[in-house]
């Protein structure tokens, strides 16, 4: 008898706070959708802003005020890839590209990713967004 292998599933609340309409109760998301969210928190918590964990979050928001360039470019890569390998277990980071855009005042960030634990034969996702100065 072969026991069917059950896939792993990340499970978070929903955090527009949707009420599912059967259960009546908070919506959740799985997989990827929760890992894109957890790592957007992760990035975007500045240090000391989690009470009893002031090492938790990234210094990449106080890198924003300093010129655009190349140099905060490989520095912001730097700091994301400290924060997602020590804060975030749930994946392997596979690459992370950050491209300075010079107009619009800000970064391009992609993010490439391994789901760990994952029954899924393509368990690799990207998380991209704009790193800018205001939220």
């Amino acid at each position: 008898m072969q026991i069917a292998k059950t896939p792993y599933r990340y499970k978070d609340i929903d955090l527009n706070f949707g009420i599912h309409p059967v259960k009546k109760d908070i919506d959740t998301v799985t997989d990827e959708v929760a890992i894109n969210r957890s790592l957007k928190n992760l990035l975007l918590t500045r240090y000391y802003e989690k009470p009893f964990s002031p090492r938790f979050g990234s210094p990449i928001f106080q890198m924003l005020f300093e010129p655009v360039g190349l140099t905060m470019a490989a520095a912001i890569e730097s700091g994301i890839k400290y924060a997602v390998q020590n804060f975030e277990p749930r994946v392997r980071l596979l690459s992370i590209q950050t491209r300075p855009d010079y107009d619009n005042n800000g970064y391009s960030i992609s993010i490439q990713y391994e789901i760990n634990n994952s029954t899924n034969e393509n368990s690799i996702a990207t998380f991209a967004f704009f790193l800018e100065r205001l939220r």
